[in-house]
């Protein structure tokens, strides 16, 4: 594949003294990395562990996306011209959603069902992220799920590939070894032992798109329609719920799905050679403004973010309390093999909650009736399976 040097546009007129020289592309993406990392670990966790649904849509509009813009403001470039913001066209947008829906079924299913197979089934449980839906009601569950396939592509496509991507690529480093580090780093930023293999995978095809399109759209088209599949897929097992079912029993329909997401990668691929246009016309361009300090690049996303929390503190004060209570008194996940007494308490206990939310009980209700809850699914995972008197 061949090299694309960058186009430098200057936005300044003649008079003005000339800019100074932008921070080098590959000290950018580095700096992008750490610093959104830090405000993940230092903001973002504690705002899911309070509400998982405000939290993601947060960490991604603002401690990433936000934050990345800032730092291409600082760094003396353009963040739309940097970061391939343009729209590329129709083409590479449709290309790349149909390729990230393929490739879910054809490798991303498969990869999935062999972690959870080899792995211990402590691991399984410990980093099964549907917990996080399955915990959630309501608007929470809506702000949980459209975070997780709407915010997550915005915010991660801007690091990982807008920002740290380009900087290896713009460093000089060959695009396979580029998007190999780029999709190892995004696949341990999320720290999940049962999904690394597939999000390594996952990472792969989102900087061959980067790589190929110069522009983060695609992959933000591309990790939008990954993350829809798998949320419509569990929406639908969901509804079903058939049961427990052996992994040995799921090996027909993993292959079916993965030989029949093989076929259509491979027919996208071959019409890709078709259609030039699929790829778009990647240009990478530095327009080029006057450094501004970061402070100040990034004061209006740091107002905004304030703004927002405030808007959503005061229009959620019942929900904000509640999502507190369960912070304060937390509940081992259920599981597979609970008895229907703890299924059943954990249901009233999730009635009450909703109570709570309308007015028609109090918070101290709630609490206690959690800690009633937590002590008892404590002792069930203990080995106890005799109902507790209560």
């Amino acid at each position: 594949m061949r090299r694309f040097a960058p186009v430098l546009v200057p936005t300044v007129s003649p008079s003005d003294p000339p800019p100074q020289a932008p921070v080098p592309a590959e000290r950018l993406g580095w700096l992008a990395l750490v610093g959104a990392l830090a405000l993940f670990f230092l903001i973002g966790v504690a705002l899911q562990m309070v509400n998982a649904g405000a939290g993601i849509w947060f960490t991604e509009v603002f401690l990433f996306f936000g934050f990345g813009w800032a730092l291409v403001r600082w760094s003396g470039r353009s963040p739309v011209a940097y970061l391939g913001l343009s729209r590329p066209g129709t083409w590479p947008m449709v290309f790349a959603l149909g390729i990230a829906v393929a490739n879910y079924f054809a490798a991303v299913i498969p990869l999935q069902f062999l972690a959870q197979l080899v792995a211990p089934r402590a691991w399984v449980e410990m980093f099964d992220q549907t917990q996080v839906f399955e915990r959630q009601r309501g608007l929470d569950l809506f702000l949980a799920m459209t975070g997780a396939v709407a915010a997550a592509p915005i915010g991660e496509e801007v690091i990982f590939r807008g920002l740290l991507l380009q900087g290896l690529l713009r460093r000089g480093v060959q695009m396979l070894p580029a998007v190999v580090a780029s999709a190892a780093i995004f696949s341990l930023c999320h720290v999940n032992l049962i999904g690394l293999p597939a999000l390594f995978e996952l990472g792969l095809v989102f900087g061959l798109l980067y790589a190929r399109t110069r522009s983060v759209l695609p992959g933000m088209v591309a990790h939008l329609g990954s993350n829809l599949t798998a949320t419509l897929l569990y929406a639908v097992g969901k509804g079903q719920d058939p049961g427990p079912m052996e992994l040995s029993a799921q090996v027909p329909a993993v292959l079916a799905a993965s030989v029949l997401g093989w076929l259509v990668l491979g027919a996208l691929l071959l019409g890709a050679r078709r259609v030039p246009a699929a790829w778009g016309t990647p240009r990478e361009v530095d327009v080029l403004r006057p450094r501004v300090p970061f402070s100040q690049a990034l004061a209006p996303w740091a107002v905004a973010a304030l703004v927002s929390l405030g808007v959503w503190g005061v229009a959620n004060r019942r929900g904000l309390e509640l999502d507190l209570a369960d912070v304060q008194v937390r509940v081992p996940p259920s599981h597979p093999e609970e008895p229907d007494w703890l299924r059943e308490r954990r249901s009233e206990v999730e009635a009450l909650r909703d109570d709570v939310r309308r007015g028609t009980a109090s918070l101290d209700s709630y609490l206690r009736a959690r800690r009633a809850l937590a002590a008892a699914a404590e002792r069930s995972d203990a080995g106890s399976r005799d109902r507790p008197v209560d």
